[in-house]
């Protein structure tokens, strides 16, 4: 049976400057021409150059101008800025790094506020120019600006303060081949040490943790008669010799730089004297455009980082560049970017573009609700099946035409994420950060990805304030999304370690503190790893017992003291391990009577008498053992109606009077048979829409209102309705982006 997908509807915005392009983020440029757009023949150098990188650069070089607010992003954006997350424990996995945009830096809408600096390893300050001349950073403009402001300072604090690293981007581009461009110039050994002393007396001063060194070119036999690939592994030697034990530097280099190792950047004889090479994977449909697949006679659309098959691609940079180097020195760059060209029509995703421009993800994600926009339609790429790609007709009058955008939405990225964690490789970077800023699918998709992978989700009020959380167990962690009562938090680390029995995993409040803690039943033992509330407690052994049933093991407080125990379901008998707040006492008989149901078998409270009860759930009747406290009662029929669901079958507080009702999940409605104390009910429909997960179905008081709501944990959201006490309210989406 499929399961439901349920997506969340774009967020409206207004329209506001409408097609924004890339660098507009602090003034105007001119739209990337097609005529430039196109790939340069084969063979020749700079292949993959990105043009986005020199225009950044520019554009921190460039005199600072005041913003005003609203101008860049609609004023009417409903989007609200992450808040760090004081639960996360652990770090990152894997490198997770991201560039920030000088003028940008301190932005309201998109800056370093607005992000979840716990989710990233590193961030990168870009730029600080370089004087080819005499070698000296250029102490003017943007870039420089912020550089020596308040603004840096507090982001730095911040950073530390989550345990994230700053570096800081020194750059020099020149594409000439002359033997005296700037490039050249400025790697002369005199002006390179210049450029060395200075960067490290700015490293030092602000307090920062190292360099990214962004210099690019073509190589070219300087006017000192060295290349200038040469000179630039002797620079990046010589800073690392100058630079304190533990300073990280990490050199920008092509996506296609290690296809032949023969252009400006000497991957192998850089890699002894770095931490990472930054692979700028992307702007690749810059140079795709005139490669087979495509073939095109000048730009066309195609996507700007593809996962696979073009003739350049993030599956085949990882290959290449570790190939030559460790995988730990592989940074694998993704942008938060897209393109945009008019085409010819709405139904090819390979077309001849032209008003070429560079929109920001922040754009491209709600290019559908954008005004004069009409025929909208998503796809993904016919070739590497990931990317997606956007058709439409837009009627702005500076515009007017059929469009098609390329971008790389949480699909995209997540693909490409999970080969990165597949590969081995040192981590994952974005270009840039500011380009999306709080966009809390992008923030929880790290967190997914490399923070909190996990698929196998449970539900629990871990943080005792009232309201049931989910918690997703993983791997190497687990990992809590807390509810706000309308939301889920980003996924924070609780603990570092997997913890899951070999038995069977259970939820339950066994202290008695008033907060989920985990229980992990193996063969011979069980463990406990208790909540403190905004983390999990070291493992702890409870019982040295095996204790589990052969029809089932349950932790549900039947004694009503507060704390939950342990139930073992056996084919003649049902035994009891009472938890006393910090283990679980020996196994004792609460019933020698053979109780389990040919459906399911339950323990709830359905009496409310604060002892969770047995329930039995056959196909044609629901039958209760109530709990007296020291032993299961006798059995009882408490409804004679064939009630359970075809994807679940579960007893919870549906109405909110302390009472648990059953519940019955099918794949086009949900009903329930409501608890009067002594039976259930008839049944009746709290929901008649489909309303189940890809990857979890679960349910749980997760507003706080003491009624029981569903939860479905889909791969790129997580949806809710909420009990209103004598139905299901109509679904609402409580996390945008993978959990």
């Amino acid at each position: 049976m499929s399961p439901l997908v349920r997506f969340a509807p774009v967020p409206i915005r207004a329209r506001g400057l409408g097609f924004v392009v890339l660098l507009l983020l602090v003034l105007s440029l001119a739209p990337l021409s097609p005529t430039i757009a196109a790939a340069k023949p084969a063979g020749k150098p700079d292949l993959t150059r990105p043009l986005i990188m020199s225009q950044a650069a520019d554009l921190a070089a460039r005199p600072a101008i005041s913003v005003p607010a609203g101008r860049l992003f609609s004023a009417q954006s409903t989007e609200q800025p992450v808040t760090p997350n004081s639960a996360v424990s652990t770090r990152p996995r894997k490198e997770v790094l991201g560039f920030v945009n000088a003028g940008n830096l301190g932005n309201p809408s998109v800056g370093y506020t607005t992000w979840n600096l716990g989710l990233l390893t590193t961030v990168v300050f870009f730029s600080l120019g370089i004087n080819a001349g005499d070698g000296a950073i250029v102490h003017a403009g943007t870039g420089y600006n912020v550089w020596i402001s308040s603004t840096l300072t507090s982001f730095v604090s911040a950073a530390h303060a989550s345990g994230t690293k700053v570096l800081v981007s020194i750059n020099l581009h020149d594409f000439s081949t002359a033997p005296t461009n700037q490039v050249c110039q400025g790697l002369v050994s005199t002006n390179a040490q210049n450029t060395i002393n200075e960067v490290l007396t700015q490293v030092r001063n602000a307090n920062i943790d190292g360099v990214n060194v962004d210099y690019e070119a073509t190589d070219t036999t300087c006017a000192n008669g060295l290349s200038a690939r040469s000179q630039f592994v002797s620079f990046v030697q010589n800073l690392r010799a100058a630079a304190p034990a533990g300073m990280t530097i990490v050199v920008d280099s092509y996506s296609g730089s290690a296809e032949d190792n023969l252009e400006f950047f000497n991957i192998t004889g850089l890699s002894p004297y770095i931490d990472a090479f930054f692979v700028m994977a992307y702007d690749m449909d810059v140079a795709n455009a005139s490669e087979v697949p495509l073939s095109c006679t000048s730009y066309c659309t195609n996507p700007v980082s593809p996962l696979n098959t073009y003739r350049f691609n993030v599956s085949k940079s990882i290959a290449q560049y570790t190939s030559l180097v460790p995988g730990n020195q592989v940074i694998i760059g993704q942008p938060y970017y897209g393109r945009r060209s008019c085409v010819a029509n709405l139904t090819t995703a390979h077309q001849l573009g032209s008003a070429v421009a560079t929109p920001t993800y922040k754009f491209s994600v709600n290019t559908a609700t954008e005004s004069g926009v009409s025929n909208f339609t998503a796809h993904r790429d016919p070739s590497d099946g990931v990317s997606e790609w956007d058709s439409y007709t837009d009627s702005d009058p500076s515009v007017n035409c059929t469009r098609i955008q390329y971008w790389d939405d949480v699909v995209s990225l997540g693909a490409k994420y999970d080969l990165i964690n597949s590969t081995g490789i040192r981590g994952v970077g974005i270009f840039s950060l500011d380009y999306a800023g709080p966009a809390p699918e992008l923030w929880n998709s790290l967190a997914a990805h490399f923070t909190c992978p996990g698929t196998n989700f449970m539900v629990g009020d871990f943080n005792g304030d009232g309201k049931a959380d989910l918690a997703v167990i993983g791997s190497q962690s687990v990992c809590v999304l807390a509810s706000t009562g309308i939301s889920f938090s980003i996924p924070a680390v609780w603990a570092s370690i997997p913890f899951y029995g070999n038995r069977t995993t259970l939820i339950g409040d066994v202290t008695g503190d008033g907060k989920a803690d985990i229980v992990a039943v193996n063969n011979a033992q069980t463990f406990v790893m208790a909540s403190l509330g905004t983390a999990f407690a070291t493992l702890v052994a409870w019982s040295n017992v095996p204790f589990y049933g052969t029809r089932g093991t349950y932790l549900a407080d039947v004694n009503g003291d507060g704390k939950a125990d342990m139930v073992a379901v056996n084919d003649s008998s049902v035994w009891v391990m009472l938890s006393t707040g910090s283990g679980f006492g020996p196994p004792t008989l609460w019933s020698s009577t053979p109780f389990f149901g040919n459906v399911t078998t339950l323990l709830a409270d359905v009496d409310a008498d604060g002892k969770a009860d047995m329930i039995a759930v056959n196909r044609d009747s629901t039958w209760v053992m109530t709990s007296t406290g020291t032993a299961f009662a006798a059995p009882a029929q408490w409804s004679s109606n064939p009630f359970y669901g075809s994807l679940a079958t579960t007893s919870a507080d549906i109405t909110g009077d302390k009472r648990s009702d059953m519940l019955a999940i099918n794949s086009t409605s949900s009903w329930g048979m409501n608890s009067t104390g002594t039976v259930f009910g008839d049944p009746v429909p709290w929901a008649l829409a489909p309303f189940y997960g890809q990857q979890a179905t679960l349910w749980g008081d997760v507003s706080g209102d003491g009624k029981t709501d569903l939860i479905a944990v889909n791969n790129m959201s997580i949806w809710v309705e909420q009990s209103t006490s004598v139905a299901f309210s109509t679904p609402a989406q409580w996390l945008s982006g993978p959990p």
